[in-house]
């Protein structure tokens, strides 16, 4: 199986070969070409991400639960029709009347040392962006996979590939930017996840409105008395779970935030 594979393929190993075909295509299909197609990539896979981030919340405003059609599906439909409209829009102002588009044809000319260097440069651009964007998909992989193997879904219990890849990840990429990446694998979220999943699978034994750890009152907003989200924990749809909205409210709660923190999850 090829994700099988994917552990022994460091995140240097990933890089250069990004690297080589991002150059192989500068060198085939020209610098201008290259920036195109990154630029396109980069807006279409943005306004997949937003759709992603906001699937939970316009699934609850049109279907009044979380539909996967509208959590998974409708972000992957927005990324596919992004680079398709984007392409032929810009493929259109770029040459409206049709014939050779002179702008994005291949650069013949003969590659002289600073050429050379100058398409280095140029190969590193799209090679950043990709692997970024690659980095927030595998970190929140691995979240979710760390959620399900807490409910004993995953038959191996030892790390999955993506798990594998976070840890490098994690020191490559500092906090912050990683937080932008991937805003919902935030550590107090993951622990408010983790406590809905335990409640929901019946692994909490205590008063709901009681911290066993503080003897602190929780607020109402952490108990999140929710059947949505007990069925989405009994489902093990943790990806959604992270995205919904009411975590979302709860977790934006700084006393919950704070009392989620104490809970050591």
């Amino acid at each position: 199986m090829i994700l099988a594979a994917l552990p022994q393929i460091s995140l240097g190993t990933a890089a250069v070969l990004i690297f080589g075909i991002c150059l192989t295509y500068i060198l085939l299909r020209g610098v201008a070409r290259m920036l195109v197609s990154t630029a396109i990539l980069t807006v279409s896979a943005l306004l997949g991400l937003i759709t992603w981030q906001k699937g939970p919340e316009i699934s609850i405003a049109v279907c009044n639960k979380s539909v996967g059609f509208i959590t998974t599906g409708l972000p992957i439909i927005v990324f596919l029709l992004c680079l398709i409209i984007i392409r032929i829009a810009l493929k259109w102002i770029a040459n409206p009347f049709g014939g050779e588009d002179k702008a994005l044809l291949k650069d013949r000319r003969g590659l002289s040392k600073m050429r050379i260097m100058i398409l280095l440069v140029f190969a590193l651009v799209p090679t950043l962006i990709i692997m970024l964007l690659a980095s927030g998909l595998i970190h929140h992989k691995a979240s979710v996979d760390e959620l399900r193997q807490r409910v004993g879904e995953e038959r191996d219990v030892g790390k999955t590939w993506a798990q594998e890849l976070k840890a490098g990840i994690e020191v490559l990429i500092p906090q912050r930017a990683l937080n932008a990446l991937d805003p919902y694998a935030e550590k107090s979220r993951m622990a408010l996840v983790k406590w809905v999943s335990d409640k929901a699978n019946g692994k909490v034994k205590m008063n709901p409105a009681i911290d066993p750890e503080t003897g602190r009152a929780i607020p109402r907003a952490i108990i999140v008395e929710d059947a949505e989200l007990e069925k989405l924990a009994r489902e093990r749809k943790f990806g959604t779970l992270l995205r919904h909205p009411v975590i979302t409210d709860a977790i934006e709660n700084p006393e919950v935030r704070k009392l989620v923190d104490e809970l050591n999850f």
